[in-house]
């Protein structure tokens, strides 16, 4: 019921966001007055991680996060991998933060859902490998927002025609960078993923 209850209100807060009254037509469907339809890689890039080497693998020492530990909406550790500890210095760029956000860039659609997840205190440290992709954001964005919209059925189903035809399906960054997205005020995206936190 919970679940339910969370699509609903996605769906209302990603297309008609909080008590507006006015509203115009885009090539994203209607929106809010005052919400633009801009592209992702405008305030948004998406990192790819390292090649590490498989000979590289130790027994213990920083975590390795491979395509295999990024599951929907959850970082799996059930395939355990390290790198060497003085990895977390050497490769610096590529170590991941808490609240990090983080995409499979191979297969990355399972059952009609994105394979993305929030790093958070348990998965650290962990370097990022190839095929993963981290989100930067700038200023104009708020993380905790985008992480919705990108769980959103309208993103997924934009992202599944940019992979059409790839076998095994891939995604770059610059295909994610170019897709159209809505863009609510700084404040508002706010709001509205205070809300959708609340629900999970």
């Amino acid at each position: 019921a919970t679940e339910e209850l969370k699509k609903g209100l996605m769906q209302k807060l990603l297309t008609e966001g909080i008590c507006h009254t006015e509203f115009k037509n885009s090539e994203l469907g209607r929106i809010p007055e005052s919400w633009e339809i801009i592209e992702l890689g405008k305030h948004i890039k998406l990192m790819g991680g390292y090649a590490f080497k498989s000979q590289d693998s130790t027994e213990q020492g920083v975590k390795w996060l491979k395509i295999a530990n990024v599951g929907i909406q959850e970082i799996k550790w059930e395939q355990n991998s390290y790198l060497p500890i003085n990895f977390i210095e050497d490769y610096s760029k590529f170590l991941l933060q808490p609240n990090d956000i983080v995409l499979a860039m191979t297969r990355p659609i399972l059952n009609n859902k994105l394979k993305i997840a929030k790093i958070n205190d348990n998965d650290l440290p962990a370097l990022l490998n190839q095929r993963v992709g981290k989100f930067i954001f700038d200023s104009k964005v708020y993380s905790e927002f985008m992480y919705y919209l990108f769980q959103h059925i309208d993103f997924v189903k934009i992202l599944m025609l940019k992979i059409l035809g790839t076998d095994p399906p891939n995604v770059g960054s610059e295909q994610i960078e170019s897709i159209n997205i809505v863009f609510p005020p700084l404040e508002e995206q706010k709001q509205i993923a205070e809300i959708l936190s609340t629900v999970d």
